[in-house]
């Protein structure tokens, strides 16, 4: 008689454990189909914005200490200011990280090139196909 009720309880606790198990597996599904949602976005590559930064200068003929530097020769703020718009709307990078990126500038200068750059393109076709050369090279 003993041994029937061992085999009865044995079954009980087989059957329990698939059922754990199964529950396990159901909250593991139901956990990875939401994960996806909830994973944050890919940070920015890293190396993007020394890439814009790259094409800019070669673009305009400069050197990359000038195209960061504090200057304010037209010669180095538009090239400048246009290598922070794209980097600005490639990497969606935030404007105090793009400010430190470019010389250590203050946020309100990524900005004021940002929106500079913006007023241009709708004016000038020659920026908007600098903007589009450059953009194209760095995303190739």
């Amino acid at each position: 008689m003993q041994s029937a009720s061992l085999l009865h309880f044995d079954r009980c606790y087989d059957e329990a454990q698939t059922k754990e198990q199964e529950r396990k597996k159901v909250n593991l599904e139901a956990m990875l189909q939401k994960m996806p949602k909830r994973m944050p976005k890919p940070a920015p590559f890293r190396h993007q914005v020394t890439d814009i930064q790259e094409a800019v200068c070669a673009r305009f003929q400069i050197k990359y200490d000038d195209l960061v530097s504090q200057c304010r020769r037209e010669i180095y703020t538009k090239p400048r200011q246009i290598a922070m718009f794209l980097a600005r709307d490639i990497t969606g990078m935030s404007f105090p990280k793009l400010g430190r990126r470019f010389g250590g500038k203050d946020h309100t200068s990524v900005m004021h090139a940002c929106r500079q750059v913006q007023r241009r393109l709708a004016t000038d076709p020659d920026i908007a196909l600098i903007v589009e050369e450059i953009r194209a090279e760095v995303s190739a």
